[in-house]
């Protein structure tokens, strides 16, 4: 099984990536958070294989989570789902190490595909 954390401050964002992931029969919603202060400490507490993480919450911002995240070695795998395609958004992602982002405008379509290929090990692949 994939574990999979959420960390997104919309709930009906949140029950629409759960549903497109619980989808697959592999793949398990371990935990969700609706602020970047509780996604961080989701990922410390459950260790799950890949976090979704939204790059705007409240309280701390994605890039803020992932930055913490690397400061303690943590394994997780970032797969950043944004509304913002922006380039100098991009470039922060690819400076704090991102493993895979995509545009919540294309996750219908390579959200399942992107939380298996961090699983497996595959190498980053930034998807806009």
């Amino acid at each position: 099984m994939i574990r999979v954390a959420l960390a997104d401050d919309h709930s009906g964002i949140r029950t629409a990536i759960r549903c497109l992931l619980e989808h697959s029969s592999d793949i398990v919603v371990v935990g969700e958070a609706d602020n970047g202060h509780a996604a961080l400490q989701m990922a410390k507490e459950l260790s799950p294989d890949v976090l979704v993480l939204d790059i705007d919450m409240p309280g701390m911002s994605g890039l803020e989570v992932i930055n913490q995240l690397n400061l303690i070695k943590s394994p997780v795998c970032v797969l950043v789902l944004s509304a913002y395609a922006a380039y100098y958004r991009m470039s922060d992602m690819a400076a704090t190490k991102v493993a895979k982002y995509i545009e919540k405008k294309d996750a219908h379509i390579a959200l399942v595909d992107g939380v298996y290929e961090l699983a497996a090990g595959q190498q980053p692949l930034y998807t806009h």
